[in-house]
């Protein structure tokens, strides 16, 4: 399916029906460049980070919704703008940064940022020479290129770019100024332009397998389950989350059920740091008396809090570190984006 949040917002561009080309192989894709996106229509939400709508949050308070968004607001007496007003806007189940009605980025924005940073995240990208970038990105339900394009790479146009030359108007400088912004100088990082591809070929032909182990075929996936299965090649069996709670559990076609409610799923952020703290170990052997070391230790007994671990992630990867903190902190679109609030994972 399209991801969730900006490409799903079927707006802001002229759209025209997909083209799909049959003579490419198995292992070709299509090579096409993206034109820059126009930001006409900004302050309506034209590329406006969202958040995943919580709905056992109140709405109380969504009159305030944009104290935080100083970046996207006009100075003085000018009007607010209108998508800093409102979540109506948004696409179903999404909501905006200010309303305080979610806490979780939409698959859009993760793809965009990932477009930035890299897939590999700060632990990782101490162990690589380089960032890992996607070359193509293949959707099939509800795919609308122009749409998909805006959301996961160009309305973050200008990162990583290299600005020479002046305008010949003074306005048309202004505008460069307040629209674009390069990165903080790292030459690794860029703004990764992936292909976008369709496709209305089926994951599983014979249909799908819904919560009470009855198989429909033709029937698109659903959404109406907060669980979630996770596999890899190596693993003897998928492994079940509670996405609730974040705990792995038992699931049967009638009930599901927490394992003691404490059980950490091998993809959480807590059991991949201590693989990380494995592996860096193996790698460069212990870490005693460095920045990194009292992290090590503590994780590796048990305990990780949010301030340890960026703590350990500035130790250990200053270079993406100081680049996320730019792109977070400069940049016109990501300058929204919400981060964790300290607590144990």
């Amino acid at each position: 399916s399209a991801p969730c949040g900006n490409a799903a917002l079927k707006k802001f561009a002229k759209m025209k029906r997909e083209t799909y080309d049959n003579t490419l192989g198995p292992d070709m894709w299509p090579s096409r460049p993206h034109d820059t996106i126009n930001g006409h229509a900004i302050r309506e939400g034209q590329f406006a980070l969202l958040l995943k709508k919580d709905n056992t949050i109140s709405a109380a308070g969504q009159g305030e919704a944009a104290t935080k968004l100083s970046h996207n607001r006009p100075k003085g007496k000018a009007k607010r703008w209108p998508a800093t007003e409102s979540d109506a806007w948004c696409p179903p189940g999404t909501t905006i940064t200010g309303t305080r009605r979610g806490s979780i980025h939409t698959c859009s924005d993760k793809l965009a940022r990932w477009n930035c940073l890299g897939m590999q995240g700060s632990l990782l990208a101490s162990l690589l020479d380089s960032p890992l970038y996607a070359t193509t990105l293949t959707v099939g339900r509800k795919m609308t290129e122009c749409i998909c394009r805006r959301a996961v790479c160009c309305r973050v146009g200008g990162y990583g770019e290299r600005i020479t030359g002046k305008k010949d108007s003074k306005r048309a400088k202004t505008e460069v100024e307040e629209e674009v912004w390069t990165g903080s100088g790292q030459e690794s990082y860029k703004l990764n332009h992936p292909t976008i591809m369709g496709t209305s070929v089926y994951i599983d032909e014979d249909g799908i397998l819904d919560m009470s182990g009855s198989k429909l075929v033709g029937q698109d996936v659903r959404f109406g389950s907060d669980l979630c299965w996770v596999y890899a090649g190596s693993w003897a069996e998928a492994e079940c989350i509670n996405g609730s709670t974040g705990y792995c559990c038992e699931h049967t076609e009638r009930q599901k059920f927490d394992l003691d409610g404490t059980v950490s799923s091998r993809i959480s952020t807590f059991i991949m740091t201590e693989l990380y703290v494995n592996i860096a170990e193996l790698m460069h052997g212990k870490v005693d008396g460095t920045s990194a070391s009292n992290a090590f230790q503590q994780i590796k007994s048990g305990v990780l809090t949010l301030s340890m671990l960026r703590y350990l992630k500035l130790a250990v990867s200053p270079e993406y570190e100081n680049e996320k903190k730019s792109l977070l902190g400069n940049h016109r679109v990501f300058c929204q984006w919400v981060r964790r609030q300290d607590k144990p994972l």
